[in-house]
């Protein structure tokens, strides 16, 4: 790229340039293979009480032995208590209603962050925050560190999984 630049323009420090260019690149993670530090792009908020932050994610089974294809992971930020709900698909009915039944319980989380997925950022969603008077957060895309809370518990199931199907002697995940 320096010499490309180089053949085409006459500019006094273009290595540094280039250098500091895709150093501040936030999707050259993806081409470098994640060499480039991740950094929080949006304030950590820290929790005081339970149920204050709920942290939704889908995790896709991919092709099961019946119709489940999604899991709904629904985690408490300060406890860590988790809640599994089975889905067909990955859709906002299966949020609200998870969302409602983990209401009915525990009453509404003040806060609840998921990823920006179209099951999750939509009118049924953002009705529903506005009526629990919650405030629903999405993480940016390709930051999964910013949700990891639940993407971690995503990955503990899938191991889990792998391990009943490895001992079962069934096709693995």
């Amino acid at each position: 790229m320096v010499e490309l630049l180089d053949r085409r323009f006459v500019l006094l420090n273009v290595r540094q340039m280039v250098t500091r260019f895709v150093n501040q690149c936030l999707l050259c993670k993806h081409v470098k293979g994640g060499q480039v530090i991740q950094r929080n792009w949006t304030v950590d908020r820290q929790v005081a009480k339970r149920n204050e932050c709920l942290h939704l994610d889908y995790l896709c089974l991919g092709d099961s032995y019946g119709d489940t294809l999604y899991v709904l992971v629904l985690k408490d930020d300060l406890t860590h208590y988790c809640e599994l709900v089975p889905a067909d698909a990955a859709d906002s009915q299966t949020a609200v209603a998870a969302i409602l039944d983990w209401n009915k319980r525990f009453r509404a989380p003040l806060w609840w962050m998921s990823d920006s997925g179209s099951h999750f950022k939509n009118e049924v969603m953002e009705l529903l925050a506005e009526r629990l008077g919650a405030i629903h957060q999405f993480a940016p895309v390709y930051t999964p560190w910013i949700n990891g809370t639940v993407e971690r518990v995503n990955r503990d199931i899938l191991q889990v999984l792998r391990v009943m199907l490895f001992e079962s002697r069934l096709d693995t995940l």
